[in-house]
């Protein structure tokens, strides 16, 4: 602590002492008596260096106070990189609810299936960025597509993953197998697979995919017809003349109602019973027989949406007879074959020789 000295002896050393010719007022000079106990520091004398030349040690200077630790600014998490499509569908991609279509519409809008409609959709094959699928009967009603149900359509993988049908472009459809047995029939291809071949490389499909995608489809009926068994109404399906134009075949259930009269060289006819009109509900009476052909498929095919499907039966064909329109039963009923294409000469072996001629 540095020295200190009496207040009177501080104020001695700076006021000047009074010269002696001034005068005071006050006669005496005055001292100002500080108690002892109060001390003034005395002026500070900066330290003298020691005579031996050394220079006393620094102060010591305070070390700086350590940075006050502060919480780290929350950031971010780093954005996932975004998703690259695969090359391929991953698994399950290949559904329905995956797939979009653009309709050849004047607004030509990319829209997914919708999820109520997803069940109609089947999924028949998926390779190599291309999905081959079908719509069932039921759907084409529901969703209210035209044109009938006789198409396979196809998506292609597109880069975000998803399968885009695109109506606008030729590769969208090819005819399904039922359609094709028709281009069968009327010579234009020897088989089916021919037929859909043909579909693939016009439209810009790869033919080595079609098994992958549509199948291998129907087997080719044996050459002579079909085998024993096969002339049944277990074997026919029926395309009705309506808007659907759907082609089934007849439900177990009403089989019973079907009788087949005679099936030659791919034609087979038969006759529905009076209990079988009534329990099906058809209409126009119970007056005829109708026609099947045997389609690629082995199966037979009542079209009602061509002529050769129908033909008035011996029962009706009297009251032609007894009009004078004919001379016998079956001189009309050979009228009726050769008028809506179906072969006279097989008239016997499909409806039989019918009923002998009255005697005059």
């Amino acid at each position: 602590m540095p020295a200190t000295q009496p207040l009177a002896a501080v104020i001695d050393q700076i006021l000047p002492a009074p010269e002696s010719s001034a005068t005071n007022r006050l006669e005496n000079p005055v001292l100002l008596e500080v108690p002892s106990s109060v001390m003034v520091p005395a002026a500070t004398v900066a330290p003298s260096q020691e005579q031996s030349g050394t220079v006393p040690a620094a102060a010591p200077v305070p070390a700086a106070a350590p940075p006050i630790a502060t919480a780290p600014e929350a950031t971010a998490p780093p954005a996932a990189p975004p998703a690259t499509a695969p090359a391929g569908p991953a698994a399950g991609a290949c559904t329905p609810d995956n797939i979009d279509i653009r309709r050849n519409d004047q607004v030509q809008a990319i829209k997914p299936i919708p999820a109520n409609e997803q069940q109609y959709y089947t999924v028949l094959g998926c390779v190599e960025g291309w999905l081959a699928y079908s719509i069932s009967d039921e759907g084409i009603r529901a969703i209210g597509l035209d044109g009938g149900n006789v198409y396979f359509n196809f998506a292609t993988l597109q880069s975000n993953g998803r399968y885009l049908t695109d109506f606008t472009q030729l590769w969208t459809s090819v005819h399904n197998w039922d359609f094709l047995a028709y281009d069968v029939q009327n010579g234009k291809y020897a088989t089916v697979q021919e037929g859909m071949d043909a579909q693939f490389a016009t439209y810009g499909i790869p033919v080595r995919l079609r098994t992958q995608l549509v199948g291998p489809g129907p087997a080719t009926p044996a050459p002579g017809g079909p085998t024993t068994g096969e002339c049944a109404p277990a074997n026919i399906d029926i395309q009705r003349h309506d808007q659907v134009r759907a082609i089934k075949p007849i439900p177990a259930n009403e089989q019973q109602y079907y009788t087949v009269l005679g099936c030659a060289e791919g034609w087979l006819a038969y006759s529905i019973s009076d209990e079988g009109i009534r329990a099906i509900g058809l209409d126009g009476g119970n007056v005829y027989f109708n026609f099947a052909t045997l389609q690629s498929n082995g199966r037979y095919l009542t079209d009602f949406t061509q002529l050769w499907t129908s033909v008035h039966n011996w029962e009706f064909l009297a009251f032609d007879v007894r009009d004078g329109k004919y001379a016998t039963v079956q001189e009309a009923m050979d009228a009726q074959f050769a008028t809506n294409g179906i072969p006279v000469r097989l008239r016997e072996q499909l409806v039989g020789p019918g009923p002998a001629t009255g005697a005059p």
